[in-house]
């Protein structure tokens, strides 16, 4: 399997990003957001594919194709397998908000709270809520 960084050097600081081969995932812009001591880290990133699902840009990081912030559900396999590798720890990607838009009328439904129940737990255990 082709490693991306066999003929690259490793980004050391998020800015270093910006000559990479980047998979951008197109809900969350070509922008990245990363956390540090001094608060957050903004880069614009080269996009050299842009998709709207994390699994496409799990097969092109797999196969060395460039570098994807993936949640952890998505790319927890590959990473245990060596496949991929964390890069920039000490700079963690900005942590993600997740809303839930429930009409006034069905707040109170059991059901619904049942559902935003188990989608907190499954997103706080970093699984996947599929």
């Amino acid at each position: 399997m082709y490693s991306y960084f066999s003929d690259r050097a490793r980004p050391n600081h998020p800015r270093d990003l910006a000559g990479h081969n980047c998979l951008v995932f197109k809900p969350s812009g070509d922008t990245w957001a990363f956390q540090s001591s001094r608060g957050l880290v903004h880069v614009e990133v080269l996009g050299r594919l842009t998709a709207d699902d994390n699994h496409t840009l799990l097969q092109f990081a797999r196969n060395g194709r460039g570098i994807a912030i993936l949640p952890d559900y998505i790319c927890r396999d590959a990473l245990n397998a060596g496949e991929l590798e964390t890069l920039l720890p000490a700079f963690p990607p900005q942590d993600a908000w997740f809303k839930a838009y429930v009409p006034r009328r069905q707040q109170g439904v059991a059901r619904i709270a049942a559902l935003l129940d188990w989608l907190v737990s499954r997103l706080e255990e970093g699984t996947s809520p599929a």
